[in-house]
């Protein structure tokens, strides 16, 4: 649940409105705003000007057909191996820009088999009534053609082949063309311009040292592969012989970093990520619980995110627990299987889950409660999850009530939502007393906190109104991207442990950074580079660690949708699921915080370094006084230290290398890569 009053662009606005507005609620056919793509775990091929995604978990391809076809070398074959089902199919489409008031034609020809009653249609506007439903049945080569006319505001028109129940189709030749004119206005309308699927046949592609062996499927005889490392260096390549269908791709020599794969064959191309991390599959220990991220499950059926999240070396999770989707009549829950999935493999995995109770249930005309009875009914609500729950998780109260999320009648003050708290956070206790009560998560960004003070005034008003006797745990979220991490979280954590300070109730109240993270669109998007992430989170982290924060919390696992220059689309720490066929692959991100969690295993923050400026050394230490180092510099430069030994330097993605001390001295070159000193009895 991203801060999305800041983060929602006029981008994502046109792709939602375009390439992903369409849901078919069974039986209602109700267009609707979406905000994910969850993956199927069949392959897909991809066409140019053309975007593809499934909902609800739906196993629906999309594939370029070259023994099916009415013209050229290929057809589009789209196949739905899921029945009728609301919130539960897939779609291929593409906006395509028109003249207002202008008359269109429409021609497609598609061909059928076992397709169902309303199995598949067509949208080619942006109301529930511009729909071509296609024919039921088995059948040949068949021409489809409609006219529409623009309204006088219309410029883009969303065209969406949708198949939403059991059917195989075919698509070739599809033109739009306007009244007079030849040419038409649909891109690659006979789907010649694509690329086929590569399968990989892992779940995910996160490995422990001489584990990393990759098997791939693909209907193409050979695939040649290239291996690079986080800086683009290439390492290897090769080729794989995938007459029979399949191969394995032995990468079990590799040590630990992050590597980027590529994959190519005749009319077949693929990029993916992997990781290899020292200790990865060490258990969990109580200090991994200072780490977490967001999790969607519903939203991201069939995924493993738990294996990500200890993958990371995170004990803690926040997994969201959609009111809206679970409630739909009052006092009527119906469940997520997916969630409840979720939260039991967390669970096995020692990951301690936080489910995020909100936003709209069926009172005050579908509004954040504000009302009696709205207020009774999700606090039954909480009592409810709290009862299904039990105590191994905790409870956040709302997320983000003073911002976006919030649509209260009473309005969005520290006043309401204590009225919205109270009973809530009574009903956990009641129903589960060694469950925490988290809130209130409140939504900000560094302005907010250190400028204007907007989120910072909410706070201490909330604090003031005695919200500290309803809450175990105080939450806050902040967002500084796309700036460099130093003076942004560890300034607004200091702020707020000294007003915490003021109050006797919050001495030993813990403190969460809930939500903060960097979205990878690069710096011309107004985001930052997937290097530039990986980076900027460790040094965040280790920051936030000095400045006293108990919980730093990611958002997000895994990037919500698939739009590369989305920014609220990638702020994860893997790729999302629909870009990648189901497969978990990591960002350069996800391998630097799982070093930074295992580095820092055991270990407490002691004390700061004196440095030059510019220059950081943060020092932590375990049990018995042995110092790491978590050092860097925003801008290149060498520190020299007295050393006793040899000095061990694991780099950002754990790559260990050593420093032997010259007359009694090691230098060590800093730059804006993190990395870890050990070991020599340095000191400066």
């Amino acid at each position: 649940m991203p801060l999305s009053f800041r983060r929602f662009s006029a981008r994502r606005r046109i792709v939602l409105a375009v390439t992903a507005i369409i849901v078919l609620l069974a039986g209602g056919g109700v267009i609707a705003l979406v905000a994910s793509e969850p993956a199927s775990a069949r392959p897909s091929s991809t066409f140019d000007s053309w975007g593809s995604w499934t909902e609800g978990g739906a196993d629906v391809g999309f594939v370029a057909d070259t023994a099916v076809r009415r013209s050229g070398a290929v057809s589009l074959r789209v196949t739905n191996a899921s029945p009728l089902k609301a919130g539960v199919y897939g779609a291929i489409s593409q906006g395509v820009t028109v003249k207002p008031n202008t008359r269109y034609d429409f021609a497609v020809w598609v061909r059928a088999a076992g397709a169902r009653l309303n199995a598949g249609s067509i949208f080619y506007a942006g109301r529930p009534q511009d729909r071509k439903y296609l024919p039921a049945g088995s059948y040949g080569w068949r021409k489809l053609t409609w006219s529409y006319t623009t309204g006088a505001s219309e410029t883009v028109l969303p065209i969406a082949l949708q198949a939403q129940d059991l059917a195989t189709f075919w698509f070739d030749d599809f033109t739009i063309t306007a009244r007079g004119q030849t040419t038409s206005v649909l891109a690659n309308g006979g789907f010649e311009a694509f690329e086929n699927p590569i399968g990989i046949g892992v779940p995910d592609l996160f490995f422990a040292p001489g584990d990393a062996r990759i098997p791939i499927s693909s209907p193409t005889p050979k695939i040649a592969w290239e291996l690079r490392d986080a800086g683009n260096v290439l390492l290897k390549t090769g080729t794989a012989d995938t007459s029979t269908g399949a191969a394995t791709l032995d990468f079990s020599s590799l040590g630990p970093g992050y590597y980027r794969l590529d994959l190519s064959g005749a009319d077949a191309a693929r990029s993916t990520s992997l990781t290899i991390i020292d200790r990865l599959d060490e258990a969990l220990g109580a200090s991994a619980r200072r780490f977490g991220t967001t999790l969607h499950p519903a939203l991201q059926a069939g995924i493993r995110e738990d294996a990500a999240t200890t993958g990371l070396g995170f004990g803690a999770a926040r997994v969201d627990l959609r009111w809206e989707d679970i409630e739909l009549s009052p006092g009527q829950y119906t469940w997520d299987a997916a969630t409840d999935d979720e939260v039991a493999r967390l669970l096995a995995r020692g990951v301690r889950p936080t489910l995020v109770i909100a936003y709209y249930g069926p009172y005050d005309d579908g509004r954040t409660p504000s009302s009696t009875k709205g207020i009774a009914g999700y606090a039954d609500f909480v009592r409810a999850a709290a009862e299904r729950y039990g105590g191994r998780v905790d409870y956040q109260i709302y997320n983000e009530f003073n911002i976006a999320y919030s649509n209260s009648l009473c309005g969005r003050t520290p006043a309401c939502y204590v009225e919205l708290l109270e009973p809530a956070s009574k009903a956990v206790h009641e129903a589960a007393p060694a469950a925490r009560v988290v809130g209130p998560a409140l939504g900000g960004n560094s302005a907010m906190w250190l400028t204007s003070n907007e989120a910072y005034d909410w706070l201490a008003e909330f604090f003031a109104l005695g919200g500290l006797d309803l809450v175990d745990v105080v939450s806050v979220h902040n967002y500084g991207a796309p700036a460099v991490p130093e003076g942004h979280n560890e300034a607004v954590i200091r702020k707020i442990t000294d007003l915490m300070a003021e109050y006797p109730a919050a001495a030993d109240t813990p403190l969460w950074l809930g939500e903060t993270g960097y979205f990878t669109t690069g710096e011309a998007a107004g985001g930052v580079s997937e290097l530039q992430q990986a980076r900027y989170l460790v040094r965040d982290a280790t920051l936030a660690l000095a400045a006293g924060i108990d919980v730093y919390m990611v958002y997000d696992l895994a990037d919500d949708w698939n739009d590369p220059q989305n920014p609220e689309a990638n702020f994860g720490l893997v790729r999302n699921p629909s870009s990648q066929d189901g497969v978990l692959a990591p960002k350069p991100a996800f391998t630097t915080m799982a070093v930074l969690t295992r580095q820092l295993q055991n270990r407490v923050f002691d004390r700061r370094d004196s440095v030059p400026q510019g220059a950081y050394s943060l020092v932590f230490t375990d049990a018995t006084g042995g110092a790491l180092r978590v050092m860097w510099a925003t801008a290149s430069t060498t520190v020299s230290a007295a050393a006793t030994g040899t000095v061990t330097v694991v780099d950002q993605f754990g790559r260990s290398s050593r420093l032997d001390p010259v007359n009694g001295r090691v230098s060590i070159r800093l730059g804006e890569d993190p990395i870890y000193v050990s070991g020599g009895g340095i000191a400066f």
